[in-house]
């Protein structure tokens, strides 16, 4: 067979398939987790996405702390990201998810409101209030990261990452949580998976909800008013896809919104859609994102694999793209 298939890059048996030049015969079944990632190289990626003025000696240490803990029990919770708009290029981004919150939730609190109060009044009122929500039921897990929109702006992101079923409705809690009454009649019926809220020194400063979307409505004809040479346009005319794993991004920036009806965004799994990333740097946003000389570098000078790519759906020079780190110890 060959090689790579689109879920190789997120395998761990890469290494030793790409030396054969082949795929096993039983793919997609062979594929296996990325188990005990090197976490000293995930420092030094740290090292080269922050510098050393970005991330602070405790955010660091913290997060290669957890990252001890987790990296030979859960594949892919640390994931940087890299995001291009109109603004430029923004490199010093992360996220660090808790697949193992419930077993360790005492001590994750302490070390996570430890990093708020460092970060400031926002962020730290932000973990102490939400911490009854951070142990609900509902939550499979919390998710948190940091983001560096420019030289002196910073977002730290608090996630809740809901399950697909259940009997409670997460959407009732991210109502209360946001102070929005307009949430249940807006999106009634639709599976919430994601409720992420960003947060600056004095406190949100926005959120975002991620909806699941059925397969048969991502690939209904004109479902989306892109242009041709939008990325799904792009897809479409190579055959490639439908969005799979796919999830609609509705952002608030505060109560009463008006835009939040709008879709913002659309963010979907490169190895579950069955397209690899050598394949989409043929498009224009793709290509102009791998054009930049500190992307090729990271790309260049660590072992690196794409798991997710978000567009916009607005008309906006926008395009994410969500990475993990591939070297094993």
């Amino acid at each position: 067979m060959d090689f790579p298939k689109p879920k190789c890059p997120l395998c761990s048996r890469w290494a030793s398939c790409k030396s054969l030049g082949n795929t096993d015969p039983s793919y997609p079944d062979c594929a296996r987790p990325l188990l005990a990632t090197s976490v000293k190289r995930t420092g030094q990626l740290l090292d080269a996405l922050f510098g050393h003025d970005k991330l602070s000696p405790l955010f660091k240490k913290t997060l290669l702390k957890w990252f001890g803990r987790h990296h030979e029990t859960y594949s892919e919770v640390f994931e940087p990201s890299m995001s291009m708009d109109s603004h430029g290029l923004h490199l010093s981004r992360f996220s660090y998810a808790f697949p193992g919150f419930r077993d360790e939730a005492e001590m994750v609190l302490r070390e996570l409101k430890s990093l708020a109060h460092e970060l400031g009044k926002g962020p730290e009122d932000a973990v102490h209030r939400l911490e009854k929500a951070l142990c609900d039921p509902v939550v499979t897990q919390p998710i948190i990261g940091l983001a560096w929109d420019s030289v002196r702006s910073w977002r730290f992101k608090l996630y809740l990452q809901f399950a697909p079923k259940q009997s409670a409705n997460p959407l009732k809690m991210a109502q209360a949580i946001l102070g929005d009454t307009r949430l249940m009649n807006i999106f009634q019926g639709k599976s919430l998976r994601l409720l992420g809220m960003d947060l600056g020194p004095d406190g949100m400063i926005g959120a975002k909800l991620y909806f699941h979307y059925p397969y048969g409505e991502l690939i209904e004809p004109g479902r989306w008013s892109v242009n041709k040479d939008h990325l799904l346009s792009w897809m479409a005319g190579k055959g490639l896809g439908p969005p799979k794993d796919a999830l609609i991004i509705h952002r608030l920036t505060e109560p009463g919104d008006t835009t939040l009806q709008a879709p913002a965004e659309l963010d979907f799994s490169l190895p579950e859609t069955g397209v690899l990333l050598d394949v989409l740097q043929g498009q224009a946003d793709v290509k102009d994102l791998f054009a930049f000389p500190e992307v090729r570098r990271i790309w260049r000078d660590f072992s690196l694999a794409a798991r997710r790519i978000s567009v916009s759906l607005k008309g906006r020079h926008k395009l994410n793209l969500y990475y993990v780190l591939t070297e094993m110890e």
